[in-house]
């Protein structure tokens, strides 16, 4: 078995749209870009109308909440209403995954996230380990793999593993090895959905 690969891209930034989805396209790959819905239309970050080119290119749109919170730190009912009404915003792109802010959660999180989604990315240093081992025993907290951190991506090809990049902005210098890797076989390309 191959591993598995997902790149994604936190925040909703615009640069993402205008330099990774056409990368993307040329190569015939689909990302997965989670969105802060409140953020949606304010300067560097992308419209609902970009969004929506994005998902009806193929790619994954997912919750990154609606204000960007440290979400341990909420109450009950504020976590509920980032949960929901960014779930509510996003329900046109069928949203079935979050990104945790800056990684933050914890077991309360992971059950109101339960709510409304299928799964749950963190960040390498909030999660469990990365790459993720297949199969995942959690999948509320998937975690990321660091591209400057994870020089041996895809050197073991028995390994059952599942390596989730993420991004918050996109510079064209930053995939050379995920596309190399991605071109010639090395691994199955998978969004996080």
């Amino acid at each position: 078995m191959k591993p598995v690969i997902s790149i994604t891209f936190d925040d909703g930034n615009v640069n993402c749209h205008a330099e990774a989805f056409s990368i993307l396209k040329n190569y015939g790959l689909r990302g997965s870009f989670y969105i802060t819905t409140e953020q949606v239309g304010a300067p560097g970050k992308m419209d609902w109308k970009q969004v929506g080119e994005l998902y009806d290119a193929g790619h994954e749109i997912g919750s990154h909440t609606h204000t960007h919170p440290l979400l341990t730190t909420l109450d009950d009912d504020l976590l509920e209403m980032e949960l929901s009404k960014s779930k509510e915003l996003l329900k046109a792109f069928n949203p079935r995954t979050i990104a945790y802010p800056c990684g933050d959660y914890d077991e309360h999180v992971i059950n109101a996230a339960k709510k409304y989604y299928e799964a749950g990315r963190c960040f390498a240093e909030t999660g469990p380990g990365s790459p993720n081992l297949l199969p995942f025993k959690n999948p509320f907290a998937l975690s990321n793999t660091s591209l400057d951190g994870y020089s041996g991506i895809g050197q073991d090809r028995e390994k059952k593993e599942w390596i989730i990049f993420v991004f918050h902005l996109y510079g064209r210098m930053t995939l050379p090895q995920v596309w190399w890797g991605i071109t010639h076989g090395r691994f199955k390309w998978s969004t996080v959905q």
